[in-house]
């Protein structure tokens, strides 16, 4: 269960660091 949930985070960091500077580029770029 431990290693599931470390697992989904890891997905969900990868995710947010991946969309986060492309939201911060089209946000500010407006």
């Amino acid at each position: 269960m431990v290693q599931k949930e470390e697992q989904m985070v890891f997905v969900y960091d990868m995710l947010v660091a991946a969309f986060v500077p492309i939201y911060l580029k089209y946000g500010l770029g407006v």
